[in-house]
């Protein structure tokens, strides 16, 4: 039976928390408190040795405040390449893509606000490069560096994070 992971990831723009039970993987992410993500899906291994290609596909709510508020749906696609023998176990390349439909937009105009029922599909790609440290049988330090462009060919988000992994039975 493959072991319980959670993962506390705080960050600037994004943090995160993420539990994963064998294949299922539920994740929830908020980016500077204003966009927030619920995240549900499947996380399975493409190559496993000491050097790993893991697969997560995802289906996700999004819910997002301030002067473009939108929710809806949306989908996304990772693949996360690192090494998963010794106490340092670097990273990279987790390449994400993502669809959002958000099916209501509310803009804040100098007149008041707008609000729209439609569907307006948002694309947001993004990378994470960083290096997982065992400190201990169950836990990893993790520390990395993020880029996202959300709403292509939109806003771009740089970041850093420091996250923990508890791994257990």
């Amino acid at each position: 039976m493959s072991p319980l992971v959670l993962g506390l990831t705080l960050g600037l723009p994004t943090s995160a928390f993420r539990v994963q039970a064998g294949p299922v993987v539920a994740e929830v992410e908020s980016t500077l408190l204003v966009r927030h993500r619920v995240l549900a899906g499947v996380s399975w291994p493409l190559i496993a040795r000491s050097w790993t290609l893991r697969g997560d596909a995802t289906l996700s709510w999004l819910q997002q405040g301030g002067a473009l508020a939108r929710w809806g749906p949306g989908a996304e696609a990772r693949l996360r390449f690192g090494r998963t023998t010794g106490r340092w176990q670097p990273y990279g390349l987790v390449v994400g893509g993502g669809h959002a439909l958000p099916l209501k937009t509310v803009r804040l105009t100098a007149s008041g606000s707008e609000t729209s029922w439609t569907a307006s599909p948002e694309w947001t790609v993004g990378f994470t490069v960083g290096l997982r440290v065992d400190l201990a049988r169950a836990w990893g330090l993790d520390v990395g560096v993020d880029q996202r462009w959300v709403d292509l060919p939109g806003v771009a988000l740089p970041g850093l994070h420091v996250g923990a992994t508890w791994s257990g039975s």
